[in-house]
């Protein structure tokens, strides 16, 4: 087997329970909120005023300001590994104040609704944020480590209506590093919906038809000369990675552009591409099959569907940046039925609870924080046009 073909049955994150020491107790995937709960919750996270308090009257690790709005890397409140970092991009509206608007709910966008330099500058921070997490290493953690951005890459949040992993309006990903803090012997279990979702990306068929689409579009675009390699993968996340030949020596600026050129691209064949999933009759076959296969109640009513009425709000999908063999990769895992977050599909839950070994003192974790935000800083400071 080749390298290229090795590199697609690898695993970008290992598999397990990511055990965090938090006051509260929370497993993500396991939330059984109603539909309607999680909606209210998601309005709650999205009103300006939260929003302005969690993000924009934050102290960040990095912020830069461009015309329509601002990019930031910072430290969340809930982190999906010890010493993660966020990269957001906030709308203009979060910036220009007004009386009464604290309550507006911020109106949801796609990153590829900004202007490029948004666009670029979100990349940046993000391609800065791998680096500095494989550079700046944790107490006693001398080992290599794995590093990936992720991001739910989805139409919209949670409503009454649709149950969606994307959790506030500004487009955000982001970015963790494994450690002695992932359980690998917790098996995650995933929904029916899920599994099915997974076996229907391993469909050549299906992975033929989105190559020609991406081929065709991207070969009348002059900035993807030569135009990306795509790959199906063979191991989670399901879907495909696109190989873009550009090496980890490359400056942080020609990454970043590069990235951002191949993800606007992809945004808009995906669209193209999912409008004639709906009427892809291998999928339809697909589905009355697992409908007969499985006979639990909860499922049964797959029976009854058609694919439009199953598909998931769109464009939605699971993004990753992630370093391998030297080379900067993206991965694609779109989302097509359930409502499974981009680490999920990794196979890696969050757990996060006070019964969990305290791995890192405050002091510790706070030193490093320092530590990664002066390198980072100092990353991203030397590219800056």
């Amino acid at each position: 087997m080749s390298e290229n073909l090795n590199r697609h049955h690898r695993r970008i994150y290992p598999p397990g329970e990511i055990q965090i020491h938090a006051p509260s107790a929370i497993r993500k995937s396991d939330s059984k909120l109603s539909l309607s709960a999680a909606a209210e919750l998601t309005r709650a996270a999205n009103s300006k005023e939260k929003l302005r308090a969690n993000f924009i009257e934050t102290k960040p690790a990095y912020r830069r300001f461009l015309s329509g709005g601002v990019v930031q890397t910072m430290f969340p409140t809930s982190e999906y590994a010890y010493g993660g970092v966020m990269v957001i991009a906030a709308d203009a509206s979060l910036l220009e104040k007004r009386d009464g608007d604290d309550a507006e709910i911020l109106e949801t966008k796609s990153l590829f609704d900004y202007e490029p330099a948004i666009q670029i500058e979100y990349y940046r921070q993000i391609v800065a944020s791998i680096k500095a997490e494989q550079t700046i290493k944790l107490p006693r953690d001398n080992s290599s480590v794995q590093v990936m951005a992720f991001e739910n890459t989805v139409a919209t949040t949670s409503n009454e209506l649709h149950r969606l992993p994307r959790t506030i309006s500004p487009p955000h990903a982001h970015i963790v590093k494994d450690g002695d803090w992932i359980d690998p012997s917790f098996a995650p279990k995933h929904s029916h919906a899920f599994g099915f979702e997974r076996k229907l990306l391993q469909t050549d068929e299906l992975f033929v038809m989105f190559e020609k689409f991406w081929n065709e579009y991207a070969s009348k675009q002059t900035i993807l000369v030569p135009v990306p390699k795509l790959q199906m993968r063979q191991a989670p996340p399901r879907g495909y990675t696109i190989d873009f030949s550009i090496a980890e020596h490359a400056s942080l600026l020609e990454q970043s552009s590069k990235v951002a050129e191949i993800l606007s691209s992809h945004h808009t064949v995906y669209i193209s591409f999912v409008t004639k999933l709906i009427e892809f009759k291998g999928a339809e076959r697909e589905i009355r099959l697992s409908a007969r296969k499985n006979r639990t109640p909860r499922d049964t009513s797959l029976k009854s569907k058609s694919l439009k009425d199953l598909v998931k709000l769109q464009p939605s999908y699971r993004t990753y940046l992630y370093y391998e063999d030297g080379r900067l990769l993206i991965t694609i895992s779109p989302l097509l039925f359930s409502h499974v977050g981009a680490l999920d599909a990794t196979d890696a839950i969050i757990s996060r609870s006070a019964e969990h070994k305290q791995i890192f003192t405050p002091d510790e974790l706070q030193a490093f924080k320092e530590r990664l935000s002066s390198h980072h800083l100092r990353e991203l400071l030397i590219t800056r046009d």
